[in-house]
């Protein structure tokens, strides 16, 4: 990393020649003049011909000791080409390792975090907000795990997932996912930060906003939380519902992914068990085959994990009457698992006064076929030759 480097004398030197090209344009950065303001972060923003005109690691010595405090400031400027240019050059330095102590880490969240950590948001230009996200995407990736965060990243990542542009919700979604696989715990301290204003986007029209959303939802809820109980039973469960219902295939086909991710990963969610399978095997009966064919897929990898946990129901076990006595019927290409089946039996008490309620508007027809089908399965062995 470039931030354990020592600089010898030799670097110093280089730093003394990229100031002889480059000093008059960062004390530029504070001149009272937008033009000049502007001209000069046009030029510091070439950040790959500066690379090519100094070297990488001159160039990087420079920016620690003498650029980068000035840069943050002009993310503040009055001017909206002056922040968009001092953005851009961040980004730039930033896929470079600029940002590599947990100091300028944090200068730099606390930057950002002034634009868009509060709403109404300071910063009002969308497409700057959505650079404001894209370089904190880009810091976050390159940010060792055991660098520990300021607190603010969630209250950036809590408010701008309700930012009205769809390209600045996405991006949240793409910075939540870096951090919820890297800091955990960080997540887990204020997990209904970012749960509440994600899940809000469930609804919304674009059909990537709410598989982004989703995506983002599977990845940081099970970081955990004393609250989750809580935010799964009053926010999370009454949306996803709805998702149910959704026009997309893809966003159906991810709402079976999330809650299947839960399923296998998540512990502290064994209560909500009853609640998220249905949500879960509702991808079997979808009128997408591809969703079906997901689903079963994702279900017979669920089931390994089932069958051991599921394998002290002693009085529940599945005889070889059982399975032969087992009708196939679309989208099936087999039997359920042991496993699957058993998670079933376990938990069908709880879930079927809610599957009779949501069966309520069915015609008496469609009820005598499903009971039908089932008592055909039921009692086949004992007719079959």
């Amino acid at each position: 990393m470039v931030g354990t480097i020592k600089y010898s004398k030799g670097f110093a030197m280089a730093e003394t020649e990229v100031g002889k090209w480059l000093q008059r344009d960062v004390n530029c950065l504070s001149d009272p003049q937008r033009m000049v303001r502007k001209k000069s972060l046009e030029k510091l923003s070439q950040v790959s011909d500066l690379v090519a005109k100094f070297g990488q690691d001159h160039l990087l010595q420079f920016f620690h000791a003498q650029l980068m405090k000035p840069l943050l400031v002009c993310v503040a400027d009055p001017v909206e080409k002056c922040r968009e240019l001092s953005l851009r050059g961040s980004i730039e330095f930033a896929k470079l390792g600029a940002f590599n102590s947990e100091e300028r880490v944090r200068a730099l969240i606390l930057a950002i975090y002034g634009r868009v950590g509060k709403a109404p948001f300071v910063e009002t230009a969308e497409e700057i907000r959505l650079l404001l996200l894209e370089l904190l995407h880009a810091v976050l990736q390159r940010t060792p795990t055991e660098q520990s965060l300021p607190a603010e990243v969630m209250d950036v990542l809590g408010k701008t997932a309700s930012d009205p542009f769809p390209d600045a919700k996405k991006a949240c979604c793409d910075a939540t996912l870096v951090l919820a696989h890297k800091w955990k715990p960080l997540v887990k301290l204020h997990l209904g930060t970012v749960v509440k204003p994600l899940t809000m986007n469930l609804g919304h029209q674009h059909a990537k906003i709410r598989q982004c959303t989703l995506q983002a939802l599977e990845a940081v809820v099970p970081c955990g939380s004393s609250s989750l109980p809580e935010l799964m039973k009053d926010i999370l469960l009454p949306n996803l519902s709805k998702v149910l219902f959704d026009r997309s295939p893809s966003v159906r086909k991810q709402l079976v992914q999330t809650t299947g991710s839960w399923l296998e990963h998540i512990d502290e969610l064994r209560q909500f068990e009853a609640a998220l399978l249905p949500l879960f095997l509702s991808g079997i009966a979808d009128e997408s085959p591809d969703v079906q064919s997901f689903c079963l897929t994702f279900l017979d990898m669920l089931n390994v994990k089932w069958q051991q946990t599921e394998e002290g129901a002693a009085d529940m076990d599945i005889t070889d009457d059982d399975a032969s006595a087992y009708v196939e019927s679309p989208p099936f290409l087999r039997r359920p698992g042991r496993g699957a089946i058993r998670l079933v039996q376990r938990l069908l008490g709880t879930v079927l006064p809610s599957l009779l309620d949501q069966c309520s508007d069915w015609t008496v027809r469609d009820v005598d076929g499903k009971i039908l089908h089932m008592q055909t399965e039921r009692h086949w062995a004992v007719h079959r030759l």
